[in-house]
């Protein structure tokens, strides 16, 4: 059952790309079950000296939901592009609450408050480049992007230095 969704899965991914981008920054994607590495489970892993993406679809026997896989892969591709491009550092902290830092032992906070300083989850506040994988997460996620992006200023900005990274 798993190798019949996994293609549309994929499909459903790279169709958000042009092909071209695909072309360039990507040479293979593998689905994987029980993805470990240093005793812990992840999600996925790109490699971009290599230009391969790694996605669990599948833990302990259960699958993954086609969502989550695919969100996976727009969140490690952004990984690739992160590592390959040169990133607008300067610009992306400005998005960022003033004195911020990038660390990560930081408290939780709730969503309302992340969403209001420009971050998507709490893991965007670990590192620069996990902010912005997160964030593409959530850009691939069209109407989930457009209410946040709607509503949130903060988060707003950043996008427009997102989309520029991206073009």
């Amino acid at each position: 059952d798993e190798l019949n969704r996994l293609p549309g899965i994929l499909e459903r991914a790279l169709d958000k790309y042009p092909p071209w981008v695909v072309q360039k920054y990507l040479n293979r994607v593998r689905f994987v079950e029980d993805l470990n590495y240093d005793d812990g489970d992840m999600a996925g892993l790109a490699t971009p000296e290599s230009k391969s993406l790694y996605l669990e679809v599948a833990d302990e026997n259960k699958s993954t939901p086609n969502k989550k896989v695919e969100a996976t892969f727009h969140h490690k591709f952004a990984h690739i592009l992160y590592a390959i491009n040169p990133f607008p550092k300067e610009e992306w902290m400005r998005c960022a609450p003033m004195d911020f830092e990038y660390k990560k032992e930081l408290k939780d906070k709730s969503d309302l408050d992340l969403w209001k300083n420009g971050f998507y989850s709490n893991y965007s506040r670990e590192k620069m480049e996990e902010d912005f994988c997160e964030f593409s997460e959530l850009i691939f996620e069209p109407r989930k992007a457009k209410l946040l992006l709607e509503h949130y200023p903060a988060l707003d900005r950043k996008f427009a230095v997102w989309l520029r990274v991206y073009q």
